[in-house]
Protein backbone atom coordinates (compact mmCIF):
# COMPACT_ATOMS: atom_id res chain seq x y z
CA UNK A 1 0.00 0.00 0.00
CA UNK A 2 1.08 3.40 -1.03
CA UNK A 3 0.10 6.84 0.28
CA UNK A 4 0.90 10.05 -1.89
CA UNK A 5 0.29 13.30 0.85
CA UNK A 6 1.05 16.45 -1.62
CA UNK A 7 1.93 19.48 0.77
CA UNK A 8 2.11 23.12 -0.99
CA UNK A 9 3.37 25.33 1.21
CA UNK A 10 5.02 29.17 0.38
CA UNK A 11 8.52 27.69 0.44
CA UNK A 12 8.07 24.33 -1.45
CA UNK A 13 6.19 21.82 -2.91
CA UNK A 14 6.57 18.56 -1.02
CA UNK A 15 5.36 14.70 -1.74
CA UNK A 16 4.57 12.94 1.67
CA UNK A 17 5.38 9.33 0.31
CA UNK A 18 3.95 6.21 2.92
CA UNK A 19 4.59 2.99 2.74
CA UNK A 20 5.95 0.93 -0.06
CA UNK A 21 7.01 2.24 -2.81
CA UNK A 22 6.74 -1.08 -5.37
CA UNK A 23 5.83 -1.95 -8.69
CA UNK A 24 2.91 -0.01 -9.97
CA UNK A 25 2.56 1.94 -6.78
CA UNK A 26 5.99 3.29 -8.01
CA UNK A 27 4.56 4.62 -11.19
CA UNK A 28 1.90 6.71 -9.00
CA UNK A 29 4.47 8.81 -7.25
CA UNK A 30 5.75 9.15 -10.64
CA UNK A 31 2.07 10.66 -12.26
CA UNK A 32 2.02 12.63 -8.79
CA UNK A 33 5.63 14.22 -9.37
CA UNK A 34 4.13 15.09 -13.02
CA UNK A 35 1.20 16.68 -11.45
CA UNK A 36 3.05 18.87 -8.66
CA UNK A 37 5.31 19.90 -11.99
CA UNK A 38 2.27 20.69 -13.93
CA UNK A 39 1.50 23.53 -11.47
CA UNK A 40 4.72 25.68 -13.00
CA UNK A 41 5.57 26.90 -9.54
CA UNK A 42 9.40 27.28 -9.22
CA UNK A 43 9.46 26.01 -5.69
CA UNK A 44 11.68 23.62 -4.57
CA UNK A 45 10.01 20.33 -4.83
CA UNK A 46 10.94 17.83 -2.17
CA UNK A 47 10.30 14.10 -1.65
CA UNK A 48 9.60 13.05 2.14
CA UNK A 49 10.65 9.48 2.03
CA UNK A 50 10.74 9.58 5.29
CA UNK A 51 7.65 7.11 6.13
CA UNK A 52 8.75 4.71 3.54
CA UNK A 53 8.66 1.26 4.72
CA UNK A 54 10.20 -0.19 1.25
CA UNK A 55 11.48 0.56 -1.87
CA UNK A 56 12.20 -1.73 -4.81
CA UNK A 57 13.68 -1.63 -7.92
CA UNK A 58 11.05 0.30 -9.94
CA UNK A 59 11.10 2.71 -6.47
CA UNK A 60 14.61 3.38 -7.46
CA UNK A 61 14.18 3.99 -10.98
CA UNK A 62 11.41 6.30 -10.60
CA UNK A 63 13.62 8.22 -7.91
CA UNK A 64 16.13 8.31 -10.13
CA UNK A 65 14.28 10.31 -12.21
CA UNK A 66 12.58 12.02 -10.28
CA UNK A 67 16.36 13.33 -8.82
CA UNK A 68 17.15 14.07 -12.42
CA UNK A 69 14.09 16.56 -12.69
CA UNK A 70 15.20 18.36 -9.52
CA UNK A 71 13.85 16.42 -6.66
CA UNK A 72 14.86 16.86 -3.38
CA UNK A 73 14.82 13.99 -0.81
CA UNK A 74 14.26 14.38 3.31
CA UNK A 75 14.91 10.46 4.21
CA UNK A 76 14.63 8.84 7.70
CA UNK A 77 16.73 5.79 8.60
CA UNK A 78 19.24 3.81 7.05
CA UNK A 79 17.64 1.73 3.96
CA UNK A 80 16.16 4.86 2.59
CA UNK A 81 19.26 6.92 3.24
CA UNK A 82 21.05 4.54 1.85
CA UNK A 83 19.35 4.32 -1.47
CA UNK A 84 19.04 8.08 -1.70
CA UNK A 85 22.98 8.30 -1.29
CA UNK A 86 23.52 5.93 -4.16
CA UNK A 87 20.88 7.64 -6.35
CA UNK A 88 22.16 11.23 -5.72
CA UNK A 89 25.96 9.82 -6.22
CA UNK A 90 26.39 10.75 -1.97
CA UNK A 91 27.43 6.82 -1.65
CA UNK A 92 31.14 7.32 -1.18
CA UNK A 93 30.74 10.77 1.40
CA UNK A 94 28.09 8.19 3.59
CA UNK A 95 30.96 5.53 3.58
CA UNK A 96 33.37 8.32 5.24
CA UNK A 97 30.38 9.30 7.72
CA UNK A 98 30.78 5.74 9.24
CA UNK A 99 34.15 5.00 8.65
CA UNK A 100 36.18 8.02 9.79
CA UNK A 101 34.08 7.84 13.59
CA UNK A 102 35.51 4.33 13.86
CA UNK A 103 38.64 5.27 13.05
CA UNK A 104 38.80 7.76 15.69
CA UNK A 105 37.03 5.22 17.98
CA UNK A 106 40.18 3.27 17.63
CA UNK A 107 42.64 5.72 17.76
CA UNK A 108 41.40 6.99 20.63
CA UNK A 109 41.04 3.38 22.37
CA UNK A 110 44.59 2.79 21.66
CA UNK A 111 45.27 5.97 22.56
CA UNK A 112 43.83 5.35 26.05
CA UNK A 113 45.33 1.83 26.22
CA UNK A 114 48.84 2.93 25.73
CA UNK A 115 48.30 5.83 28.69
CA UNK A 116 46.78 2.96 30.53
CA UNK A 117 50.21 0.98 30.22
CA UNK A 118 52.39 3.65 30.87
CA UNK A 119 50.47 4.09 34.14
CA UNK A 120 51.14 0.48 34.96
CA UNK A 121 54.39 0.82 34.46
CA UNK A 122 55.64 4.14 36.16
CA UNK A 123 53.39 2.08 39.53
CA UNK A 124 56.08 -0.90 39.41
CA UNK A 125 58.72 1.29 39.21
CA UNK A 126 57.04 3.49 42.62
CA UNK A 127 58.72 2.79 45.88
CA UNK A 128 57.04 -0.03 48.07
CA UNK A 129 54.91 2.13 50.39
CA UNK A 130 54.39 0.27 53.37
CA UNK A 131 51.34 1.47 55.73
CA UNK A 132 50.20 0.77 59.28
CA UNK A 133 47.21 -1.14 59.92
CA UNK A 134 44.85 -0.31 62.69
CA UNK A 135 46.64 -3.08 65.03
CA UNK A 136 49.99 -1.55 64.77
CA UNK A 137 51.43 -3.76 62.11
CA UNK A 138 52.94 -2.80 58.99
CA UNK A 139 52.16 -4.06 55.76
CA UNK A 140 53.04 -3.85 52.45
CA UNK A 141 50.85 -2.54 49.78
CA UNK A 142 51.90 -4.68 47.47
CA UNK A 143 50.80 -8.10 47.69
CA UNK A 144 53.63 -11.01 48.20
Amino acid sequence: MLKITLHDRAEALTLQVEGKLIGPWAKELEQAWKRARAMGDRKARIVDLRETLYIDGEGKRVLAELFHEGAFFQTCGAMTTSIVDEITGKRRNSRRRVVMPVLMLILAAGITQSRENQNAARFTLLPQINFVRATGQMESLYAK
